[in-house]
């Protein structure tokens, strides 16, 4: 594509790109089980979430769709369904969760919901680790919660730091952080984004994670 592309300050013709060689590419594997496992936990009433739930969309949205296999498979990963259930089902996790399912993250006060947001985060962080983290979340709240990964934290943190922002890790002040830096980007380019999301039928947040995802890998 040329000279490398900016993560967070790209040009609206390069975002369109980026998204369309995604969609080329695995676009069809997306929407078997990406849209599949987003439109099955819709139906999910998180108070009464039950095994079958984790073992259904959720395990396959880490696993299948999100090749988190691996990872979730190590040792300090041991049992993690069950306590991924446990901790879905508490009351108050729920409550924060089900208020986040009817928000989307550009137009919500996120600075109001600091502590919320990196409570839930952390929580889910300490038992399936910060990339799958982000994945439940997002599965729960696909409007509100983005999508990163290692790559995309790694490219994130260097342009923050080359704008004088300060780095980003992978705990949950850093995962705040990154949703601030989503939020402006989906202001910055709400209409390109609507446009994508219209045209694949998927929330603004996964064509903003195509983008990164692609971006991160192949700039």
């Amino acid at each position: 594509m040329g000279k490398a592309v900016s993560l967070l300050n790209p040009k609206e013709d390069e975002i369109k790109k980026c998204v369309e060689i995604v969609e080329e590419e695995w676009g069809f594997g997306d929407k078997l089980l990406y849209i599949g496992c987003i439109e099955a936990m819709k139906n999910v009433k998180l108070r009464d979430i039950q095994e079958k739930d984790i073992k259904g969309p959720i395990r396959v949205f880490l696993i299948n769709w999100g090749m988190m296999g691996i990872v979730l498979n190590r040792k300090d990963r041991k049992n993690w369904e069950r306590k991924l259930l446990q901790v879905l089902r508490e009351e108050k996790f729920c409550d924060k969760l089900e208020r986040f399912r009817n928000l989307n993250l550009e137009n919500a006060n996120i600075d109001e919901l600091k502590k919320e947001i990196t409570d839930c985060y952390q929580e889910v962080r300490d038992i399936v680790g910060p990339t799958s983290a982000s994945k439940v979340l997002h599965l729960i709240c696909p409007n509100f919660f983005p999508l990163w990964d290692a790559n995309i934290r790694k490219l994130v943190s260097q342009e923050c730091k080359e704008l004088g922002k300060g780095s980003i890790d992978d705990r949950a002040e850093g995962y705040y952080r990154f949703m601030k830096e989503v939020k402006d980007f989906l202001e910055r380019y709400e209409k390109i984004l609507s446009e994508l999301s219209r045209k694949y039928g998927k929330p603004k947040l996964r064509v903003v994670d195509e983008f990164m995802w692609y971006v991160s890998r192949y700039r």
